[in-house]
């Protein structure tokens, strides 16, 4: 007599990735001209200031003062950035199961998308730099991944990532990977609404501060006429 063996149901597959230090360090050395060229330049405006001053003594005095003004700036910016970057590593993570796509940011806050909802997509793409007047140049293109439903949506850096792991999480939102760099303009289009108005209109964004900021300056400066008047 032959007894029939019970098959096992496999259970769900559930996949957790998380964010990737080798990926930070492979950014970081892309990202490392953007320190070293302005740095160069710097110091060589120091040095040439020094050199064509007439008392160079004080102007290294003023110069110095400026590097270590520059230097008290620069410190508690580095101080956030590895803060930020311990509690990301710390606390991010992305979930893929049969059923939902779980994005939890640095701050361990959960965005859960239902992977039936018809309204999920997703994107990843790199993403055509918009700060000016760089032209495309400086700052380079980043990676990002986008996921959004009817009515919510998050976006991913791919530089904390490996490119791998973004894909199949594209994959599970049902969206799809760009071949060559986006626009912001075209990243909308996919995902409306991802990118901010400055980044869509970077120079109208750039004019209407300037404008604006001159405008508030001028509007203090007749007030306190009139009062003093």
């Amino acid at each position: 007599m032959f007894f029939r063996r019970k098959r096992r149901e496999q259970p769900p597959r559930v996949v957790t990735f998380r964010p990737s230090r080798a990926s930070q360090q492979q950014e970081d050395t892309r990202l490392r001209f953007i320190a070293v060229v302005p740095s160069l330049g710097l110091v060589g405006g120091i040095t040439a200031g020094v050199v064509s001053a007439d008392d160079r003594r004080s102007a290294l005095l003023v110069y110095g003062g400026l590097l270590v003004v520059a230097g008290l700036i620069a410190v508690p910016i580095v101080v956030v950035l590895l803060a930020r970057n311990r509690r990301l590593l710390a606390n991010s993570s992305i979930t893929v199961t049969p059923e939902t796509v779980t994005y939890v940011d640095r701050r361990a806050r959960p965005t859960t998308f239902d992977r039936s909802d018809p309204t999920l997509t997703s994107f990843l793409t790199w993403v055509e730099p918009t700060a000016l007047p760089y032209g495309g140049v400086i700052p380079p293109k980043t990676q990002q991944l986008f996921i959004a439903d009817s009515t919510q949506q998050v976006r991913v850096a791919g530089s904390d990532w490996e490119t791998d792991d973004l894909v199949s999480v594209t994959a599970a939102a049902n969206g799809h990977v760009a071949d060559g760099v986006s626009t912001a303009r075209q990243v909308n289009e996919a995902i409306p609404g991802a990118m901010s108005f400055r980044e869509v209109r970077p120079l109208t964004f750039a004019l209407a501060v300037g404008f604006g900021s001159v405008a508030v300056v001028a509007m203090v400066i007749v007030l306190v006429a009139f009062v003093l008047g």
